[in-house]
């Protein structure tokens, strides 16, 4: 595949490419030269089409670097076994310990530039370039999340859709899936088509950025769900909750998994709660904060 790269893609071709020229500009805008610090799918092709071979680490990894070639787009992967609660994509506050992979001295991070993380630390830095020892896909990892990571309008459906048949390798292999990061009702079926029907997986919908686009995630979970349905080893995940009422919206789509943000959680407490009770609450919570900054209520 290394050989046909080669002979398809020219240097120049990999440099004005419309997906390199989108990741490029995105870790521009959140302070990193792309010069420096390249994205990890231009890195891998820069060193392909440059007569380099691509790196033999295992079946995993070696699967989703050739996916890279294919795609443009940066693929890469965690051991779940080693993460702590959610994995999420923030903006790093600074001096944050990340031990990079292969061992190495500790580094820390610098303030605004974009990470994934679990609860405990750092799993990569500046969104991709740059991976954490800690939860390495190795051998023996048994459950893996893998990520393919779209950010442009320039990268169109057709290349992200494109991830199945990494799916489709992974899962014939017998490794379990937990697609992620799925939007619409096609990448669920395009998905569902690839996997392996012995094998448990995760589709997981976030159902929440849906929402935050205006639109109501239930229908297009419920059809997910249909889709889903077709194999008991499947389950669905209602991903990046906005309000503790998606909790009853995920219940109604038969979703078997919905991922809840402590804030979330702890508004349980509110359930079931008078609104009548709720509105003096709310009345009283103003008053409270009238008083703290000085104002007084007028009296006729």
């Amino acid at each position: 595949m290394e050989n046909e790269f080669r002979a398809q893609y020219s240097p120049e071709d990999v440099n004005t490419h419309p997906t390199v020229l989108a990741w490029r500009e995105t870790y521009r805008s959140f302070g990193v030269n792309p010069k420096d610090h390249r994205p990890t799918a231009e890195a891998l092709l820069r060193r392909i089409v440059r007569g380099n071979s691509a790196p033999i680490i295992n079946v995993v990894v070696n699967c989703y670097l050739l996916a890279e070639l294919e795609w443009f787009l940066p693929v890469g992967g965690y051991d779940l076994s080693q993460i702590e609660d959610d994995i999420t994509l923030r903006f790093s506050e600074g001096e944050e310990q990340f031990l990079p992979l292969g061992g190495g001295e500790p580094e820390t991070t610098q303030k605004g530039e974009v990470v994934y993380a679990d609860r405990k630390k750092v799993l990569t830095r500046r969104w991709n370039y740059k991976d954490s020892d800690t939860a390495k896909i190795t051998e023996s990892s048994q459950d893996i999340a893998l990520f393919c990571e779209a950010t442009s309008l320039a990268i169109t459906d057709e290349a992200i859709l494109g991830s199945a048949n990494l799916i489709k390798k992974l899962a014939g292999d017998g490794v379990k899936i937990n697609a992620t990061a799925i939007l619409t009702v096609p990448q669920v079926r395009e998905v569902v088509a690839a996997l392996n029907p012995k094998v448990p997986a995760v589709i997981s919908v976030f159902a929440g950025r849906i929402a935050d686009t205006g639109v109501d995630p239930l229908p297009i979970m419920k059809e997910c769900k249909a889709i889903t349905a077709s194999n008991p080893n499947y389950e669905l995940l209602w991903a990046s909750p906005r309000q503790l009422f998606d909790i009853y919206n995920a219940e109604e789509a038969k979703c078997e998994i919905i991922t809840v943000t402590p804030d979330i959680l702890k508004k349980l407490g509110k359930v079931g709660y008078d609104h009548h009770e709720l509105s003096l609450d709310t009345v009283k919570m103003f008053y409270d904060d009238g008083q703290k900054v000085g104002y007084t209520l007028y009296e006729s």
